[in-house]
């Protein structure tokens, strides 16, 4: 553990109060909102796996766009892509919030942020998204340049309240200073959030299985149900409750990355403003204007 992930450890136990409120705020929305989307999700994946084996089975494409699968794409597609973009948008404006309380507590930083409209978040959120997007689609390499240069636009819009482009050019500003130990430190902490959600996806996996064997040895179709729908509630609350902690600590090491930066850049704006203000004093002929009688 590098010196920069420990001091965000510090941070986040130092703040845990603050961090415990946010956090209970949002966790039954957005398991209500990820136990929606599995379960579309779940519904969409069978119908599909249903209309590939008659495909294969009649060795014809026809078969694949079959009324039921012609009619589930309908009903539930613009529902999922609704609830997509709601639980992405609620996730971009939480990580806002924290930032926000972050720096609310913060005694070190004198004058305290304020968010701006929720609008103009969201218009942010969404041009933030169609750049990755289109990145993704030309070729995977500015996708992931995209990601990269914009992971710190929520600390700029709670920090600095820009939204829009001008908050993707300071999160690209923000993120070349010491750019290498950034994105380490940054990538270490999604490694450790992918092993663990890994290790307990697979361990819910292998309960649901067996459990689904033996009910299903004893029991209708009706409970087999039950059982999927119980097993896909607790993965919603697993996958959530581990997402909102990694999420906090690593808007951590965001903020701290930010102040240790735009103290340093403070201080040269001031330098380079008395060197301007002192030449142009001397190059100038007669009176500087800034001179008082």
């Amino acid at each position: 553990m590098t010196s920069f992930i420990k001091e965000a450890t510090t941070f986040y136990k130092n703040n845990r109060n603050i961090f415990f409120k946010l956090y209970m705020s949002f966790l039954p929305i957005f398991i209500v909102l990820n136990f929606i989307i599995q379960k579309i999700s779940f519904t969409i994946s069978e119908t599909l796996f249903s209309s590939m084996q008659n495909m294969a089975t009649a060795d014809s494409i026809q078969n694949f766009l079959s009324p039921d699968f012609i009619q589930m794409t309908k009903k539930y597609l613009p529902i999922f892509l609704i609830i997509m973009i709601l639980s992405s948008f609620l996730e971009y404006f939480f990580n806002c919030l924290i930032i926000s309380n972050i720096a609310k507590n913060d005694n070190q930083i004198a004058e305290k942020p304020h968010l701006p409209p929720i609008f103009a978040i969201f218009v942010t959120f969404l041009l933030a998204k169609l750049m990755c997007s289109f990145g993704f689609l030309l070729f995977i390499i500015p996708g992931i340049i995209f990601s990269v240069a914009l992971l710190m636009v929520p600390c700029i819009i709670a920090m600095e309240n820009k939204t829009g482009f001008k908050s993707f050019d300071r999160s690209f500003y923000f993120i070349k200073k010491d750019m290498m130990n950034f994105i380490k430190n940054a990538f270490s902490i999604w490694i450790k959030y992918l092993c663990v959600t890994i290790i307990v996806s697979i361990s819910i996996s292998f309960l649901q299985t067996v459990l689904y064997a033996i009910v299903k040895l004893f029991s209708s179709n009706n409970i087999l149900t039950i059982v999927d729908n119980i097993f896909i509630f607790i993965n919603s609350c697993v996958n959530t409750v581990l997402y909102m902690a990694f999420s906090i600590l690593l808007q951590n090491i965001f903020y701290i990355h930010y102040k240790r930066h735009s103290d340093i850049v403070q201080e040269t704006e001031q330098y380079e403003e008395r060197k301007y203000t002192l030449e142009d004093y001397y190059k100038s002929p007669g009176r500087h204007p800034s001179d008082t009688d």
